[in-house]
């Protein structure tokens, strides 16, 4: 199916650039219905990495109203 597909995806990118040390942590922001998708596709490695959870679909709205939904710090 498509959407386990572009979930695989997104975890391969991931798992690339964790293991480049891009990142020591990561929020997920995805709509409701993807977001269980995404998750089920995490590896436990990855997944301790998801400090935040954001369940809206904001893939069309501004970058400031995105970095609203996220702590200060990022």
């Amino acid at each position: 199916m498509e959407v386990e597909s572009f979930a695989r995806l997104i975890v391969e990118k991931l798992e690339a650039d964790s293991r480049a040390r891009e990142f020591d942590e990561v929020a997920i922001i995805a709509a409701p219905r993807f977001l269980g998708t995404l998750r089920k596709a995490l590896p436990p490695a990855l997944r301790k990495l998801v400090k935040h959870e954001i369940h809206h679909d904001l893939v069309h709205r501004p970058e400031s109203e995105i970095r609203a939904h996220l702590p200060d710090r990022w």
